[in-house]
């Protein structure tokens, strides 16, 4: 039997389809899984919070877009705080219907991947809200070959903030067998 080409039409659509949706699905997935924390079933959220509130996580911020926390930042010294790339990122959405398995699926594809406008963004450290002078971003970031491996930002502030001691820089090269304390502001949940 030869397969005319309305049907290798059709196959190729579903193709692309299937693709789309595999895509959205495996994003979605991977960005829930990358900006949470993990947290143990067995210990209880006052130790975590607890934790958190030690001094010498002092230095971590939050920081806002507008009214709408959108991650965490730490101080490196008392002009700039390092955060995540992603953060500072904001994307116009084109509407997209895709048809699946005799289903209309509607999704909203990101484009035009941008820094937000420094006006926007403030950090709220030690309970004083701070504002922001300059966001520069890894310059790779935003390169399409890079695929958004190098997600850091440098934060300048406007002013100095010396209220709290910067963290201190790790420097040492061989951490293998070392406790890593990840402290933010973001999703968390539990693992078993």
């Amino acid at each position: 039997m030869a397969i005319g080409p309305a049907v290798t039409g059709n196959l190729k659509n579903n193709t692309m389809n299937n693709k789309i949706i595999i895509t959205t699905l495996a994003s979605t997935f991977v960005l829930i899984v990358l900006t949470s924390g993990i947290i143990r079933h067995d210990v209880s959220e006052k130790e975590y919070l607890k934790l958190a509130n030690e001094k010498q996580f002092d230095g971590v911020g939050q920081v806002y877009i507008d009214t709408s926390s959108r991650g965490s930042c730490v101080l490196i010294n008392e002009r700039f705080l390092l955060s995540a790339a992603h953060v500072f990122i904001e994307s116009d959405y084109r509407q997209d219907t895709i048809m699946y398995e005799g289903q209309k699926i509607v999704a909203f594809n990101p484009y035009n991947n941008h820094l937000v406008d420094v006006i926007k963004v403030s950090i709220l450290l030690k309970g004083q809200k701070l504002k922001v002078k300059r966001i520069t971003l890894h310059p790779n970031y935003l390169d399409k070959d890079s695929e958004g491996s190098c997600d850091l930002a440098l934060i300048e502030l406007e002013s100095s903030f010396k209220a709290v001691k910067p963290a201190i820089i790790n420097r040492n090269l061989d951490e293998m067998s070392f406790n890593v304390v990840g402290v933010g502001f973001g999703v968390s949940g539990i693992a078993n």
